[in-house]
């Protein structure tokens, strides 16, 4: 948990989430290239913290429920605009190793949500009647 909580939830991580925002979805390489230096310094700083997830995951250091409830949704948003850049990225440079364990991990995320459909904490927590305070609180 705390590798998960350093790689993707820190507190440059949350800054980031918002920088994001303003990235469409499906943006190109080109709208990604574009953007000021400090903006492609934060893509690639979250793009490596999401690699060392994925290689978590891939070598079961942490499995792909934990890593869905924790930072799914922030994963697949992060992909689904840094997608085309990587790609792109790999093509010009001949390394296709660029944020590969981001690309399977997005993979993973999805295809584990199509099995098993995302409910947020609050609704599942409501389903089944827990509560975070014990008996006799």
């Amino acid at each position: 948990m705390t590798v998960i909580e350093t790689a993707a939830l820190s507190e440059n991580s949350a800054r980031f989430l918002e920088l994001l925002s303003e990235i469409p979805e499906s943006a190109s390489a080109t709208t990604i290239d574009n953007l000021d230096p400090e903006t492609k310094r934060q893509i690639f700083l979250f793009g490596l913290r999401v690699e060392v997830i994925g290689y978590m995951v891939f070598h079961g250091l942490v499995d792909v429920q934990t890593v869905n409830d924790l930072a799914g949704g922030a994963i697949l948003s992060f992909w689904s605009r840094a997608k085309n850049w990587s790609e792109e990225r790999r093509k010009r440079t001949g390394h296709d190793e660029f944020l590969e364990w981001c690309e399977w991990l997005a993979s993973q995320i999805t295809q584990y949500r199509a099995i098993r459909p995302y409910t947020p904490a609050y609704l599942r927590s409501a389903g089944r009647g827990r509560s975070p305070i014990g008996p006799g609180d």
